[in-house]
């Protein structure tokens, strides 16, 4: 096709492979992770999917099914406002969940990105830090990128978020980015 504006829409490839006996083995390293990350509140963890079942093909994904004892124990679901529990994580350090999340998070935005360019979309970027420190001026922005009208009537109620970074978690950062980069010629951040 010469023409640029008839692009043929990509198709999602969805992979099937037959059955692989490493699923289990791969099920229960991250299981070990998860009993980790979640200790006194777990119950049980479950290879649950079609990864599961011997000698079918399947997408080449292990579902996990977790069970807690009580969800709203975790950090995770602080009610707003609610001063966090303290807990000593200074060795909590893994350099391995750190990296994965930074990959996950670097390919979801790149697949963001290439559906906003594929669709002519223009986003408005948000900063994390921005929207924290400078919650009332963001949403503004955000207002105006919308324009909605009479902006100086909407009131704008508190934020939700808290930001949680702390000298710890700059530490950590620190320590991810030398780690990372340990080998690189050109540093890169």
């Amino acid at each position: 096709m010469k023409n640029s504006t008839n692009k043929m829409k990509r198709q999602r490839v969805i992979k099937v492979v037959s059955y692989n006996p490493n699923w289990k083995k791969d099920y229960e390293f991250e299981a070990e992770k998860i009993k980790d990350i979640f200790k006194e509140i777990i119950i049980d963890i479950h290879h649950i999917g079609s990864t599961a079942i011997q000698e079918i093909k399947a997408k080449p994904i292990i579902d996990i099914l977790v069970e807690v004892e009580d969800i709203n124990k975790n950090e995770f679901h602080r009610k707003h406002g609610e001063v966090p529990k303290e807990v000593d994580i200074e060795g909590e350090y893994l350099y391995d969940a750190i990296n994965h999340l930074m990959i996950d998070s670097v390919l979801r935005e790149a697949g963001t990105q290439e559906f906003f360019s594929e669709s002519n979309i223009t986003p408005l970027t948000i900063v994390y830090e921005d929207f924290i420190d400078n919650y009332e001026e963001t949403v503004i922005r955000i207002l105006k990128f919308l324009e909605i009208a009479n902006i100086n009537q909407v009131k704008i109620a508190p934020p939700y978020f808290e930001k949680l970074a702390d000298d710890l978690s700059e530490k950590w950062v620190q320590r991810f980015r030398k780690e990372r980069q340990r080998k690189w010629e050109n540093i890169g951040w």
